[in-house]
C-alpha cells in the first residue's frame, strides 16, 4: 500500500472529525487530483478494520475486544506521530477551501533543485476583495446580447471604403459633415439603434460573466465584445447630431446624454478594468456628441438646463472603481492558478520549467502580494485626482525574472506589472472628470450667449 503524506492524513482526519462521510471526502480529493491509491492509504491509516460483533454475555470476549481496540488505537497514534515528525513531502496544487481561508500546498516536482526551500502552507488573505453575486432581471439590465452587437454595420453603400475611422472623423468634426453619408449609415443600423435606445432606458448595467467574479477567467474577458459596444454608441451619437442638425435639437440633446449615462452605468457596474475604460469611452462619445450639438448654437434654455442637470448627476466613478479593482483581483488570481498548474501553456520551455519550481514562483505568496497591491489601489480611489506619471517597468526587475533569480521572482514581476496598469486606470477616472467639467463649461457659455 502507498505511504500517505502528512498533509493528506491531516486533511482526511480533519474532515472525518467535522462529520464528513468517507465518500464525500474521497470525492473532494479525487476532484483535487489525488490518486485513489493515496486516498486509500490515508483511510487505511486513519480507519481501522471493523471488529466482529461479540455477544454481551461473553465476558472473556469483551476483555479481548478492549485489548484489541487499545492496540489499534496505539498503533494508529504511533503511525500518525511518525508522519507528523517525518520530513514534509510536497503535495498537489489544488486548493482546499473552508469558510475562513484558502490553503494552498505546493506540488511534488522532481525537477525542483535539491537546495531550494520548498513553499510552506500559506493562508490566502481575501480581506476587502470579496464581491457579492449580482443577478439583474432582463427588465432592469441594459446589457446587450452579442446578437445585437454583431448586427452593427460600419460600411456605406455611398462610400464603400467607409470604416470606423470615417465615422470618428464625422463625430469629431475633422471631416466636413456629410448628411447623405450619415443617413446611409443610420438606415443600415435601424434595428441595433432601436435596441440600444431601449436598453438606454433601463436603470443598471451588469455583464452576466461578471455576476460571480470568483469564476471569471481571462478567456471570458477576451470574449466580450467591448469594441462593438463602442461602435454602436458612435452610430447612435451620429444619429443624435443628425437630429440636432435637422432641427430636432431637444431629442438630439436627450440622445447624446442617454449615451453618456449608458457609458456611466457600464463603468460603475461590477466589471473588469477593460470594461471600465470602455464604459468611460462610451460616456465620452455621448459627451463629445453633446459638445458638437452645443456648438450648433441652437439649444434652448430648457435644453441647457436639462443637460446640465444630467451632467451633474454623472457622479465621480471613483467609488465604483474600487469594485473594478476587486474584479481584476479575481481575474488575475484565476490567471495565476492557470499559469501555476499549466506553465507550458503560457511560456516557452525554459521559463515554463522554471515556473514549476515553487522557489521561483510561490503561488499563495504571489496571490497575497497581488491582493495587497489591489487594496492599495482601492485606497487611491478615495483620493483626489492627481497627475499620472508614466513609469516604465524597472529593467532590473525584467532582467531578474528572465534569470529567475531570487525567491518568487516571477510573482514579484507579475505584481509589478499590475501596479503599473492600476495607475493608468486611476488616471482614466481623472480624465473622465475633466471631460464632464469641460462640457458643463460649454453649457454655461451657451447659456450666457442665449441671454
Amino acid at each position: 500500500m502507498a505511504t500517505p503524506s502528512q498533509d493528506l492524513l491531516v486533511y482526511v482526519q480533519s474532515s472525518l472529525s467535522s462529520g464528513k462521510t468517507p465518500d464525500a471526502i474521497r470525492a473532494e480529493l479525487k476532484t483535487a487530483g489525488w490518486a485513489d491509491a493515496d486516498v486509500d492509504a490515508a483511510f487505511g491509516v486513519l480507519s481501522p478494520a471493523p471488529l466482529p460483533v461479540l455477544s454481551p454475555t461473553n465476558h472473556q470476549s469483551r476483555k479481548w475486544l478492549i485489548i484489541a481496540v487499545c492496540f489499534v488505537v496505539v498503533v494508529a497514534l504511533v503511525v500518525l506521530i511518525f508522519f507528523i515528525f517525518r520530513k514534509k513531502q510536497p503535495v498537489v496544487t489544488q486548493s482546499i477551501q473552508n469558510s475562513n481561508a484558502n490553503v494552498l500546498v505546493t506540488p511534488k516536482n522532481e525537477e525542483v533543485a535539491e537546495d531550494k526551500p520548498s513553499a510552506e502552507k500559506v493562508v490566502i488573505d481575501d480581506f476587502g476583495l470579496i464581491l457579492p453575486v449580482v443577478n439583474l432581471s432582463p427588465s432592469a439590465n441594459c446589457y446587450l446580447e452579442d446578437g445585437v452587437l454583431n448586427k452593427v454595420v460600419l460600411t456605406s453603400k455611398i462610400l464603400p471604403s467607409a470604416d470606423s475611422t470615417t465615422w470618428n472623423k464625422q463625430l469629431s468634426g475633422e471631416d466636413k459633415w456629410n448628411q447623405e453619408l450619415v443617413d446611409d449609415l443610420l438606415t443600415q443600423n435601424i434595428w441595433p439603434i432601436g435596441l440600444f435606445k431601449d436598453a438606454m432606458k433601463k436603470p443598471r448595467f451588469q455583464m452576466p460573466d461578471f455576476s460571480d467574479v470568483s469564476t471569471v477567467s481571462p478567456e471570458k474577458v477576451q470574449a466580450i465584445k467591448y469594441g462593438s459596444y463602442r461602435n454602436l454608441a458612435k452610430v447612435v451619437a451620429l444619429d443624435a447630431i443628425s437630429r440636432a442638425r435637422k432641427g430636432d435639437v431637444s431629442n438630439g440633446v436627450a440622445e447624446a446624454l442617454a449615451i453618456a449615462v449608458y457609458g456611466q452605468r457600464m463603468a460603475v457596474s461590477q466589471i473588469d478594468q477593460i470594461g471600465y475604460v470602455n464604459g468611460l469611452g462610451i460616456k465620452q462619445t455621448g459627451l463629445d456628441a453633446l459638445k458638437t450639438i452645443i456648438g450648433l448654437g441652437k439649444l434652448s434654455s430648457g435644453d441647457i438646463k436639462n443637460a446640465d442637470s444630467v451632467l451633474y448627476s454623472l457622479e465621480d466613478t471613483g467609488p465604483s472603481l474600487a469594485n473594478v479593482f476587486k474584479v481584476s483581483y479575481w481575474i488575475k488570481r484565476n490567471d495565476l492558478n492557470n499559469v501555476f498548474n499549466n506553465p507550458a501553456d503560457y511560456y516557452e520551455d525554459e521559463l515554463a520549467k522554471k515556473l514549476r519550481d515553487p522557489y521561483f514562483f510561490e503561488l499563495p505568496q504571489t496571490i497575497n502580494l497581488m491582493g495587497e497591491l489591489f487594496r492599495k489601489s482601492i485606497e487611491k480611489t478615495k483620493e483626489s485626482c492627481h497627475e499620472f506619471v508614466d513609469e516604465s517597468i524597472d529593467q532590473s526587475v525584467i532582467d531578474e525574472v528572465k534569470k529567475m533569480e531570487g525567491e518568487n521572482a516571477f510573482g514579484r514581476f507579475y505584481t509589478y506589472q499590475i501596479g503599473y496598469h492600476d495607475a493608468m486606470i486611476l488616471n482614466e477616472r481623472c480624465t473622465d472628470l475633466a471631460l464632464v467639467a469641460t462640457v458643463r463649461a460649454a453649457l454655461s457659455a451657451a447659456a450666457a450667449s442665449a441671454k
